[in-house]
């Protein structure tokens, strides 16, 4: 799904839909999300957000997956890419 979100535009509603997916989710949706291929495409989109609503939005996509998840989850996005 990153190789297609090559503006803000796109980072921008890609990351808002995964922000609605995973907010109030509980624990067992946002592991879903922990996995490497998701990061690598946080990490992707991250280049194409140019503008301050796309950054608001990816970290607020990311944020939605972290919190209030067992240090697992956290970890996974504990990579020098993201931090």
């Amino acid at each position: 799904m990153s190789y297609h979100a090559t503006t803000p535009d796109v980072v921008c509603s890609l990351s808002e839909a995964i922000a609605c997916m995973t907010e109030g989710a509980d624990a067992s949706v946002k592991t879903m999300f922990a996995t490497t291929s998701i990061v690598e495409t946080f990490v992707r989109m991250s280049n194409y957000a140019t503008t301050p609503d796309a950054v608001r939005s990816l970290s607020a996509a990311i944020a939605g997956i972290t919190e209030g998840v067992d240090a697992f989850v956290m970890a996974v996005f504990a990579t020098t890419a993201i931090v």
